[in-house]
């Protein structure tokens, strides 16, 4: 790449990009993205909720992430067992494991399946109940206050201590956060991105345009010639209908592709390898050889 400069460059339009289904794609897998980001989105945003009420002889556990609320109500009087565990090899079987919110059916070596409501600490209360198919776990913040008020009837409200999101947490919220990105991107690469790309040629310089940058390449000692490559395998970059950009293996070699087909265009040897899809070919190839490259 070489240092812009200020003189003019004629310019040039890609060859217009193939229609046929690419609306339809685009639709797609845009809606395919809106969808996926709204479920990521839910899974880290919206609250999530413990509690535990003690009253009227019943023991009501809530627990809520969002709009998907699971509960259990025990009769204190079928509760025949109240034991302090340490949780070991667990696994969700059906529910949201969550930092802080563990709700819904797991199984775990030294107990077998249970349905808990905790805050995913190891610390917990197994609760057996009579008639109950399976043990219930909670994790109240003062597990002395809570059997208290099992053993008196309450009332009370408990809650689950605050736990600190894991090492790595962090990791995870970026991996939520792509389907975001690819829900605004997507669009923009299907229905923008082909219209942006434009070529231009100056003394000594081929400039590629494309959405979201400028890139300048020196023609001084470049060669270039009309292909029609038979296989394309992108490396990194934009693969969409109607628009291709990023590197390619192309020709039996890396190349960098700014261009609305793989099926023809111009490649050009620079100290790298350009492919490029002019719309008029004849002219783009004369604009090369009156900037300094030497077209085959």
């Amino acid at each position: 790449m070489i240092a812009e400069s200020s003189r003019p460059l004629l310019e040039f339009a890609p060859a217009p990009a193939p229609s046929g289904w690419r609306p339809a794609f685009g639709v797609v897998v845009t809606l395919v993205a809106l969808s996926a980001a709204a479920v990521t989105t839910l899974l880290v945003v919206v609250p999530s909720a413990i509690n535990y009420r003690i009253g009227a002889g019943t023991l009501t556990i809530a627990a809520r992430h969002g709009a998907f609320p699971t509960s259990r109500t025990v009769r204190l009087s079928d509760i025949t067992n109240v034991e302090d565990v340490v949780l070991r090899d667990g696994r969700r079987t059906a529910g949201t494991s969550l930092p802080g919110f563990c709700a819904g059916h797991f199984r775990y070596a030294e107990i077998g399946p249970v349905w808990q409501a905790t805050n995913c600490g190891r610390n917990v209360l197994l609760l057996r109940a009579a008639g109950a198919e399976k043990p219930i776990l909670v994790s109240p913040r003062d597990p002395r206050a809570f059997r208290e008020a099992l053993a008196t009837g309450g009332p009370g409200t408990f809650a689950p201590a605050t736990v600190e999101p894991p090492r790595g947490w962090w990791v995870f919220t970026l991996l939520v956060a792509a389907p975001v990105l690819l829900a605004v991107l997507l669009p923009l690469l299907v229905f923008v991105a082909p219209g942006k790309l434009r070529y231009g040629i100056g003394p000594g310089v081929l400039e590629v345009r494309t959405l979201f940058r400028r890139r300048r390449f020196d023609l001084s000692a470049a060669t270039a010639r009309r292909v029609s490559p038979s296989r394309a395998f992108r490396i990194v970059g934009s693969a969409m209908p109607g628009y291709f950009t990023g590197t390619f293996w192309l020709e039996g070699a890396r190349a960098r592709v700014y261009a609305t087909s793989l099926r023809h265009g111009m490649l050009v040897e620079t100290p790298g390898r350009l492919f490029v899809t002019p719309a008029d070919l004849d002219a783009f190839a004369e604009a090369l050889s009156s900037a300094g490259a030497r077209v085959e």
